[in-house]
This record gives structure tokens, sequence and C-alpha cells, in this order.
């Protein structure tokens, strides 16, 4: 489950950047002494805060290192599991979505997300929507 400490933001401004990209923003901030947007903050916090303090998996989280499946996207849980949801929420039952997602993401090669991980990236984008909509 996603659990983010930061405000969510589902406009999120910096999703769609590369993670290089973000690495770039977050330091141009630092170096004129900004405070770093709320989107960047939540995305480099989770990673280091996911990484376990592993210094292989850090790199992975922050996507600047590949690896296998949802790992292989640390944005995976918001971009995936977010279409799922929106194609839920316009009525389409939770198993079609699911399949409609995966049709979408297929390369007809190696399955990138097996119906399991789609089904955890969707859960992991409705547990942060409800943390960010239904504070404690």
């Amino acid at each position: 489950m996603a659990k983010l400490r930061y405000p969510f933001d589902g406009t999120l401004p910096n999703a769609s950047d590369d993670p290089w990209t973000k690495l770039d923003t977050i330091v141009e901030y630092l170096q004129d002494g900004e405070p770093i947007p709320r989107d960047l903050a939540a995305w480099l916090g989770e990673a280091i805060r996911l990484s376990g303090r592993d210094p292989d998996e850090l790199p992975r989280r922050l996507g600047v290192k590949r690896g296998r499946g949802p790992k292989a996207d640390p944005n995976a849980w918001f971009t995936v599991g977010r279409r799922i949801c929106d194609l839920e929420d316009n009525g389409m039952k939770p198993e079609k979505a699911v399949a409609t997602v995966a049709a979408e993401l297929d390369d007809g090669q190696d399955e990138k997300y097996s119906r399991s991980q789609l089904q955890n990236l969707r859960d992991a984008y409705r547990a942060a929507w409800h943390v960010a909509h239904h504070p404690e």
C-alpha cells in the first residue's frame, strides 16, 4: 500500500517528467534555497523510505536504474493505478478495467505487469487517494 506523507495532488505537475528531470528540478530548487515542490518532495521521500536503506534499491525507486515489473517504474502506482481507477470510476467493472490497461500496456513481447501487479497498483492508488482525502 502506498501511504504518502505529503499532501496528495492528483494533478502532480511533475508526474510525467522522467526521473533525471525530477532530480535536476530538485537540484535547482535546492541551489536557489527554495522549498522543493510538494509532488517532488513526496516522490523523493517515498523513494528514500521505500528503499529500506538499500543502496541498490534507492536508484530503482527513483527510476534511474531499471528493474523488472512495478519497481521498474516508481510512478506506476500513480500512472497505471490511476488509469485503472479512472476506468472503474467511469463504470467499467474492475476485471475489465485491469484487462483493458493490460492490453494498452502490451507491446507484443513480454508482459509488463501481471494481473495481480496491476491490481496492486490500482489498490495503491486508491489507498493514497483515500489517505489524502480522508486524513486521520
